[in-house]
């Protein structure tokens, strides 16, 4: 009984054991019992993340932005470049069929010439870019819309027509948002936000102090986006529901960015020390007034060193400079300008100007920053426009002359295409149609219309389906009327429809009388008069292959203007065959006088 006990215990104790192991692994990855990868005596299981968010305020943002050179830069590149090439408003009009079609030039640059009036009275730019900034540096704002639509109280939602007479820019901490929100999923403008704004500004001059204002009279910047949870608790803390500042996110690499260079700094001030060997230096700071006479050594050495460039030392004594070493310092500052550069998004020849190393030019670079600024204009700034242009067309100075087919927001590349890139782009668009025209897909109209229409080369194509089908049922009408002549002709006949009916040649023939008396090259009369006696019709018969109104109008003196025009071109087609014939070369014929050699003449037509 003893050694089963025994036995019992020592099985309970590894089992013991064994269960102690596995409450110190960590079991969602790779684990050790031997070298302890994965338990708790492993360092990386015991990393975590902990965020305290809300550490910027409006005064420590005022701070960076005014007082840090890469903090401003920042928050100011991306807005600055998403607006440095402007953005134009494109128009549309209904077409006669239906169709939408762009506007005629003249009028949309009359109509854009206005818009760019109003533009400069109100001072859009510069008040978007404010607004831009202002946003991203304190996590949010308002952009309020002056319209005068005769309402007094703010606090109703705004009304069509009025006037738009200015821009006014908040940030979140000069606005506190209502608690109630709006629950209708069809307004975009209230629904899950803050019904209305009371605004608290820094600058009272203005009269728009605790002032209530209904959302549809301004427009949100959300800032860097949260998780709902924490946008709800703003509520309650500073009574709003916007997002972080970006400083949020680049606040710790700033910070050690800022910090390495300084400590580079440092280093710099204590870079080359000098040390002075001085023999029996315990002995002279123990005598007295041992201390003065050594400083006044150090001094008059100092001197010599200034006066004649030179160091004076005693022959026991010994003097030399050591400088502290840096190696490595380079790379671990570029590393912290490489984290700051992730964080922000911004590479580095952009935030700091840093040269690209290597072979390398820049390019790069600024094609993955000129994406970045891309779609910060098509999230953030195309909106805020769309919905400042759509009150603007809503009010008196505009309603009614805006086109029908609508209008969009097209911005500026930030890179424009080189003449060579452009070339090329028409070059491989003109073999595309090319060999879509000859396929079929595509007629030479359309592509005309659509590579060089009133807007000027497009690669848009449009594909006119109206007059396609238009031309299809045409096509069917001529057809059936030959077909139907066929029969007839075959039933007079009394044979059998199968037998007597056309050929292809003789509906091809019939086809193009048909085109000439349309094209008004051939008399009405003529042409029924030769598909009676050519194809053994009657007249009724030939008169409805012609049609009922196909001709008429017909204009013999044009008809004959057109047949001299068409054979004066080829006499002088003719006469340039001539005159690109060799000259007739003498030949002997064995009579002994040389006779010119006649060359073949082109047979007349």
């Amino acid at each position: 009984m003893g050694i089963r006990k025994v036995a019992t215990t020592k099985a309970l104790d590894l089992v013991k054991a064994g269960e102690d192991a596995l409450e110190r692994l960590k079991l969602d990855g790779y684990f050790s019992l031997k070298t302890g990868l994965g338990s708790k005596s492993d360092k990386t299981t015991s990393i975590d993340f902990f965020h305290t968010p809300r550490f910027v305020n409006e005064v420590t943002v005022n701070m960076l932005y005014s007082g840090d050179a890469l903090a401003g830069r920042i928050i100011d590149s991306i807005v600055d470049d998403g607006m440095s090439k402007g953005w134009s408003l494109q128009f549309s009009t209904v077409a006669e069929d239906g169709g939408i079609e762009p506007l005629d030039p003249i009028e949309a640059a009359q109509l854009n010439a206005t818009i760019e009036t109003w533009e400069k009275r109100v001072g859009l730019v510069p008040e978007i870019n404010k607004h831009w900034k202002r946003g991203r540096a304190h996590g949010g704002g308002l952009l309020m819309l002056g319209v005068d639509d005769g309402v007094e109280d703010k606090a109703e939602p705004l009304r069509e027509g009025g006037t738009f007479d200015w821009l006014r820019t908040f940030t979140r901490w000069e606005v506190t948002a209502s608690h109630e929100r709006g629950e209708d999923p069809k307004d975009p403008f209230t629904f899950g936000k803050p019904i209305e704004y009371r605004l608290d500004p820094n600058d009272l001059s203005d009269g728009l102090n605790q002032e209530s204002i209904h959302a549809t009279r301004v427009i949100r910047y959300e800032g860097v986006q949260v998780a709902d949870n924490i946008s709800g608790q703003n509520v309650v803390s500073i009574g709003d529901t916007f997002g972080d500042s970006i400083f949020e996110r680049v606040w710790n690499p700033l910070k050690n960015w800022n910090s390495a260079l300084q400590g580079a700094g440092h280093i710099i001030q204590d870079f080359a020390q000098a040390v002075y060997s001085v023999e029996g230096f315990r002995a002279i700071l123990r005598a007295k007034g041992g201390m003065a006479a050594l400083l006044n050594q150090f001094n008059v050495m100092n001197q010599f060193r200034s006066m004649f460039n030179a160091t004076v030392v005693d022959a026991s004594d010994t003097y030399e400079r050591k400088t502290t070493s840096v190696a490595g310092m380079p790379d671990l500052i570029d590393k912290f300008g490489h984290q700051l550069s992730a964080a922000s998004g911004m590479p580095l020849t952009r935030l700091i100007g840093l040269s690209p190393g290597g072979f390398g030019t820049g390019e790069a670079e600024q094609d993955n920053w000129n994406t970045i600024v891309g779609s910060e204009q098509q999230a953030e700034l195309k909106p805020l426009l769309e919905r400042i242009y759509s009150v603007l067309f809503d009010t008196d100075e505009f309603r009614g002359k805006i086109p029908e087919g609508g209008w969009k927001i097209v911005f500026t590349p930030l890179k424009p295409k080189s003449e060579k890139e452009q070339a090329e782009i028409q070059k491989s668009q003109a073999e595309t149609d090319t060999l879509n025209i000859a396929s079929g897909v595509v007629t030479q109209d359309e592509v005309a219309a659509s590579r060089f229409g009133k807007g000027g080369f497009s690669l848009d194509t449009q594909v006119d389906l109206q007059s396609r089908e238009e031309m299809e049922a045409a096509e069917g009408d001529v057809e059936g009327e030959i077909t139907d002549a066929n029969k007839a002709v075959a039933t007079a006949a009394g044979a059998d429809v199968a037998k007597t009916a056309m050929n292809g040649a003789q509906i091809v023939g019939l086809i193009d009388i048909v085109k000439a008396v349309g094209l008004k090259e051939l008399p009405r009369d003529s042409a029924i008069s030769i598909i009676q006696v050519g194809y053994q019709l009657t007249e009724e018969e030939a008169t409805a292959i012609i049609g009922a109104n196909t001709g008429e109008g017909f204009n013999e003196a044009d008809a004959e203007a057109k047949a001299e025009e068409e054979a004066t071109k080829q006499a002088e087609q003719l006469a340039a065959v001539n005159e690109g014939t060799p000259e007739e070369e003498p030949v002997d014929d064995g009579d002994g006088e040389e006779e010119p050699e006649e060359k073949p003449q082109p047979e007349e037509e």
